[in-house]
Formats: C-alpha cells, sequence, structure tokens
C-alpha cells in the first residue's frame, strides 16, 4: 500500500529496519512509485530525508525539487561516485550542468561540462591534470597547442599536421600504456627502432603493458631474433605474441623468464615437458597470485614441496599434489 502521509512516511524512512527491507524499491523508479505516493516526491523535507538514506532517490523527485540549489547540492554532497555524480547532473536543471563552479567543486569530469567549454585553455588544462579529461576531449585548436600536445594517447587524435613526428608519436604510444598502437599506421608497426625508443620511455609497469598489445606489431618483427631478445628482456610477456620459432627457441624463453616468470605460459606443452630447468626456474621466480599456468605442468611438480607451497593455491592445483603433501601442515596453511 502506497504511504501518502507525510509525517508517516519520514518516521518509516527513519527506521533502521524498514528501511533495511525497502532500500532497493527506494532506489527503483517503478517500485518507489508502489511505496510512496507521487505527490510526497515533490515534498522537501521528504525529498531531504530519502537523500540521507539513499542519494541515488534524486533521480525520482519531481523536476521542481530537481531544480532547487539545497536539494542538488544536498545530493552531490552525498555521492562520491562518479557515475552518480553524472546522473544527478543529468537529471537536475540544466542551469546545474552550466554552474563551472559547481562542476569543479564536485571534481566532475568533462562529459558533464557543457560541450563549448572544450575551447577554454584553461579550464581544459586543469581538469587534463585532475585526470577530469583527456587530450581528445579539446577542441581541434586547443589539441594543435605545444602545452596540450604531449597529453595525446591515440594516434587518431592528433592533427594531421603532427601524424610524421616521430619523437611525438612515441610519447603518443606510451601515453596509451601502448594501447593506441592498433591504430598506427603500419610503417610505425614494423618499425624496429621506432618502436625500441618507445619501449625505452617506459617505466616498468608500461612496458608490462606492453606485453599485452605486442600483437599489433608487424608478424615480421615478432620473429626477428635481434628485436625480440631485446623485448624479452624488458617485457618478458610479449613472448605470448612472439613467432612459435622464437617460443620454441630456449635461449628465448629463459630471456623472457628471467623478466616475468609467467611468460612460460606462452610456451607448448612439448616445450615445458622437456625443459625442465627452465620450468624449475620459472617457478622459483613466479609470484604465487598470479601461476594459473602450473595447472598444466607435468604431475611429478606436483609432488616436490618446494614448488607445491606456490602452487597449492587454488581448489585444482591442490586436487594435483600428492596425497603426502596435502597432507603437510605447511601446504595446508600455505595454500587453500
Amino acid at each position: 500500500m502506497k504511504i501518502k502521509d507525510k509525517e508517516e512516511f519520514l518516521k518509516k524512512i527513519n527506521d533502521d529496519k524498514w528501511f533495511y527491507n525497502h532500500n532497493h524499491n527506494l532506489k527503483v523508479y517503478y517500485e518507489l512509485e508502489t511505496l510512496v505516493d507521487s505527490s510526497l516526491l515533490g515534498d522537501k523535507d521528504v525529498a531531504l530525508a530519502l537523500l540521507y538514506r539513499t542519494p541515488w532517490s534524486f533521480l525520482h523527485f519531481s523536476k521542481e525539487l530537481r531544480d532547487d540549489d539545497e536539494i542538488v547540492e544536498k545530493a552531490l554532497s552525498l555521492v562520491s561516485e562518479d557515475y552518480l555524480k553524472k546522473d544527478i547532473f543529468r537529471y537536475a536543471s540544466p542551469r546545474f550542468r552550466n554552474n563551472l563552479e559547481l562542476l569543479d567543486k564536485y571534481n566532475c569530469y568533462f562529459e558533464v561540462y557543457p560541450q563549448e567549454v572544450n575551447d577554454d585553455e584553461s579550464l581544459m588544462m586543469k581538469l587534463i591534470l585532475k585526470e577530469r579529461a583527456e587530450y581528445k576531449d579539446c577542441s581541434l585548436r586547443l589539441r594543435k597547442m605545444s602545452e596540450f600536445l604531449p597529453f595525446c594517447k591515440d594516434y587518431n587524435d592528433l592533427p594531421d599536421e603532427y601524424r610524421n613526428n616521430k619523437e611525438l608519436l612515441k610519447k603518443v604510444l606510451v601515453n596509451s600504456d601502448f594501447q593506441s598502437l592498433k591504430n598506427f599506421p603500419a610503417e610505425y608497426k614494423s618499425d624496429k627502432n621506432f618502436l625500441l625508443d618507445a619501449l625505452a620511455l617506459s617505466d616498468d609497469k608500461k612496458k608490462k603493458q606492453f606485453g599485452y598489445h605486442a600483437r599489433n606489431i608487424d608478424k615480421e618483427l615478432l620473429d626477428d631474433y635481434s628485436f625480440m631478445e631485446i623485448v624479452l628482456k624488458q617485457a618478458g610477456k610479449c613472448l605470448s605474441c612472439a613467432s612459435d620459432r622464437i617460443k620454441n627457441d630456449k635461449k628465448m624463453v629463459e630471456i623472457a623468464i628471467n623478466n616475468d616468470p609467467n611468460s612460460l605460459r606462452a610456451c607448448t606443452k612439448e616445450f615445458i615437458d622437456s625443459n625442465d630447468d627452465l620450468v624449475e626456474k620459472a617457478l622459483k621466480l613466479a609470484n604465487c597470485n598470479d601461476m594459473d599456468w602450473v595447472v598444466d605442468l607435468p604431475d611429478k611438480y606436483f609432488r616436490v614441496k618446494e614448488y607445491a607451497m606456490k602452487i597449492a593455491g587454488t581448489d585444482f592445483t591442490f586436487e594435483k599434489l600428492s596425497d603426502e603433501l596435502k597432507k603437510d601442515p605447511d601446504i595446508r596453511k600455505h595454500g587453500i
């Protein structure tokens, strides 16, 4: 039965047990209407009480309340999630989205701002530095400015006149954690020096990302010994993108393992079965929190306590241990 009386609703909304039982209904519009008479959603006292309990309820308030300064500010002050701030501005009166001071106060993303601010040099730089906007959000005029170019993360976002500037393109590639490599012209994907220079500009975290996106590199380079040797020393994960010839070369695999022990997962079962020394090295160096690849190892590795201490962390791998090791108190403590 719908609650029509204001005092009755205020009493219920402040009752923890009632609120716990109806929290979901208060968030979903068509269910909210089964609980509360629509007339109450235009009452300011009811709205404030609802906001304290569930800020999401702002979306269901009357048009007049969504144009009320106090209600909008209160809703914004009670949420921390960016997607909720976005929705509050979306459902609030349009005038709030033109209030730059308010948008700044609540640290909003560019997408909430009026589109025309994309040509405001000072504001856009401020948003970029706060990671609330990206280079691509700027007007073409700003994207051509030297102050903004270093923030570019995608080849496609660059003005045409800058697409042959190799030094800038290296920074663009690094800025994107190499994700934008897929959008670069083929000439850059096959340029050994260009790619190695970009890799050299990267920190360890970005080099790991290089491993995820190396699949976009020209296939011939992924089979080039001199190139892959340099790459694998810095980003062992790239072994997963390498040619079969590289993946089956013991020296190259060892180089990859030295940088990232988990790169062994890229090798074939036949290679792993015939290279015990590399498997043992990978097991000793690997982080036990990222060893899903061990499930395919030969059974003999599940009978050695030194390795079992690392690989017994899941139900599946634990079940592969010998009966003796399953009972070992050190293994049980370290594993599941």
